[in-house]
């Protein structure tokens, strides 16, 4: 008996009996790209932590953060968490600013990320996933829990049963917001993640420099960021030097001398759907350091700008060119659009979108984008715009997007053809 006891005793722990660092957890979820179902091991629950498929940083930053935070809080040794941008391993080049924000912490794609292509499909359909920063997936029948700090919308697929959605996290502007909430009820401290976080809260809220003064007071990313600079300085940042690490990251993300077209539409970039109630429409938004007037110039753009499409299932592209340090916030303007569909307008539906979105992006008034058409492009038979005033950011045109598109979904009045100077909603 006291034999066994001795063994016992000398047995060597095991590694699951260890609370890994942020780095060390990350190193260890490699073996995910690795792991084989093994029937017999009934008890092992493979939960995957999934983030949005443009894989911008606030989705990143949230998605590592999210599966170290839940590794920290696990409730079984056979719960293994494992975050997964939603990307092609080869496609991570195309996000300079990711390295720049996880290269900082010694964190390198080959040692410490999983991508969606690493994982056997087969091997993804065992696992239950948890979706960061988005609700719909490929994997939807397998959610169990989703953060998105954007409301429901009617046309949502239907999760099974018996998810889960925090809504005590509520409202947020960014999925940052969320994760670092989480980390503040639970007082979890790690240095490294509230540097990803609060990166993220900065590029997603574009440095709070659009929000009304009055408004800053009751915003709750601001508080989360000031929970993190407080953790990491012991006092929030002074405005002035938090702009100065906000403009260094911004000139990091926009580096794009490197880039070819393909890469350039695939840096930065969304899925957005609009519905009239019995027709779907795809809108990828892509951003790019670049005058579209100078894209279409480049050889093979059109043909970039078709396999990007069709690679996003797109049935409208929308062409987003941006001008450095000239916005209110000194970070990249919008300098021009270009809508371009797809499907050549293939039907009354797709022609009824196209002119909603063209005859709200010119009619909107807060802010006013003074558009003015480039009528002398010709490039796959879109609609192309510069911007009167430079002082949109990226993040602004994205919401107004998603505005109109959404607006179609409900009551959209628009009139085929006709112009408007008012826009289908009110406000911005």
């Amino acid at each position: 008996m006291e034999n066994k006891v001795e063994q016992s005793q000398d047995k060597k722990p095991h590694r699951s009996d260890n609370t890994l660092d942020f780095l060390g957890y990350l190193k260890a979820t490699q073996r995910m790209k690795y792991w084989q179902p093994v029937s017999n091991r009934i008890k092992v629950v493979k939960y995957v932590c999934l983030s949005d498929v443009s894989c911008d940083v606030d989705s990143v930053a949230s998605t590592l953060a999210l599966g170290y935070y839940r590794y920290r809080n696990k409730a079984s040794i056979f719960d293994h968490y494992v975050p997964v941008l939603n990307m092609r391993r080869r496609d991570y080049d195309n996000k300079p600013e990711l390295a720049y924000m996880l290269e900082k912490w010694n964190i390198y794609a080959q040692r410490h990320l999983l991508f969606r292509d690493d994982i056997r499909s087969a091997n993804l359909i065992q696992c239950k996933f948890i979706l960061v920063n988005h609700r719909e997936s490929v994997f939807h029948r397998h959610v169990v829990e989703y953060f998105d700090y954007r409301p429901d919308r009617r046309d949502d697929l239907p999760l099974p049963e018996g998810y889960r959605r925090d809504l005590s996290l509520l409202p947020m502007r960014s999925c940052a917001g969320m994760i670092t909430a989480l980390y503040k009820r639970d007082s979890i401290e790690c240095q490294v993640v509230y540097d990803l976080l609060r990166t993220a809260l900065l590029v997603a809220n574009v440095n709070f420099v659009k929000v009304p003064p009055q408004k800053l007071r009751d915003l709750r990313d601001l508080e989360m960021l000031h929970y993190l600079e407080t953790c990491m300085l012991t006092k929030p940042m002074e405005m002035a030097e938090r702009a100065q690490d906000y403009q260094k990251l911004i000139e990091s993300m926009f580096d794009s001398k490197s880039l070819d077209v393909a890469k350039l539409l695939l840096r930065d970039f969304k899925v957005l759907r609009a519905t009239d109630g019995d027709s779907t429409r795809r809108l990828v938004f892509t951003s790019f350091p670049m005058d579209i007037t100078m894209l279409v110039t480049i050889s093979r753009a059109k043909a970039a700008v078709h396999t990007f499409g069709k690679e996003q299932g797109a049935d409208f592209v929308l062409l987003v060119g941006t001008t450095p340090g000239v916005a209110e916030d000194d970070t990249m303007a919008v300098g021009q659009l270009g809508l371009i569909d797809m499907d050549g307008l293939r039907d009354c539906t797709s022609s009824h979108l196209f002119n909603h979105m063209v005859i709200n992006l010119n009619a909107i008034a807060d802010p006013p984008l003074g558009l003015h058409p480039l009528t002398h492009i010709e490039f796959m038979h879109g609609s192309f715009f510069k911007l009167d005033k430079l002082n949109t950011s990226v993040q602004a045109m994205l919401r107004l997007v998603e505005r109109i598109a959404y607006h179609w979904t409900l009551t959209c009045s628009c009139i085929d053809g006709e112009p408007s100077r008012t826009t289908c909603f009110k406000g911005y």
